[in-house]
């Protein structure tokens, strides 16, 4: 689930993920990021250039609200007086987060939670959202060695970190191409480091949706961790 930490309070935002991760068995992920777009936060009164302090104050809550029960947090933009939300999450200390963005700082946080969701864009989409271009394979590679460098540094030797991309390849439902390239492709991402991929499949409908996905786990799945 991808979520941007400014449209909530972290307590309200956090109620549904404990049930969705029952449903899946404990299985759900939160890629989170602070947001891009000044129209959106302002439809909502929320000043934009306080985002990325509003996304950390945000992110520590939602961390307490999972692990401490009842909660308690009185900071610059939240509060919370003994909150005891239910159902609690499967996860212990709740479900994994790995941060979005392609920034220094995007890096730096994804250090000290469990993963990395950069982008690997055109230019003008890079200019579009805001985010630094990751031109090529061996520049993300970089990134990913010096995420995985600075959590070792703060979380320990062992820590376990994933790293999701997704980049033009990611519309090849729809685009077409060579299987023999695209699986290529994919086993030079998890040579940089890569450990799950995003996919669009086709929109038409759920049953072409799912058939596509089905068709190409059929097809890659091999050659790729994990396939979002």
């Amino acid at each position: 689930m991808c979520s941007c930490c400014r449209t909530a309070t972290p307590c309200s935002t956090r109620r549904p993920w404990p049930r969705w991760t029952g449903c899946r068995g404990g299985r759900l992920t939160v890629v989170a990021g602070t947001g891009y777009l000044r129209s959106e936060f302002r439809s909502v009164g929320v000043d934009f250039d306080e985002r990325n302090e509003l996304f950390d104050e945000a992110l520590a809550v939602m961390r307490g609200v999972w692990s401490e029960h009842p909660y308690s947090y009185e900071g610059r933009h939240f509060q919370a007086h003994d909150t005891a939300p239910l159902p609690r999450p499967v996860q212990p200390g709740g479900p994994p987060v790995w941060i979005g963005g392609n920034s220094a700082l995007s890096r730096r946080r994804a250090a000290r939670c469990q993963g990395w969701s950069p982008l690997m864009v055109t230019e003008e989409l890079a200019r579009t959202t805001r985010s630094p271009v990751i031109a090529d394979l061996g520049q993300l590679a970089a990134r990913i060695a010096e995420v995985r460098e600075r959590a070792e540094a703060e979380q320990g030797p062992n820590v376990s970190l994933d790293f999701q991309v997704q980049t033009p390849a990611s519309g090849y439902m729809a685009t077409g191409g060579s299987d023999e390239e695209h699986r290529d492709y994919l086993g030079r991402l998890q040579d940089a480091g890569v450990t799950s991929f995003v996919v669009r499949p086709p929109g038409d409908s759920v049953e072409v949706a799912e058939a596509a996905l089905h068709s190409y786990a059929d097809a890659f799945l091999d050659k790729a961790t994990q396939v979002r």
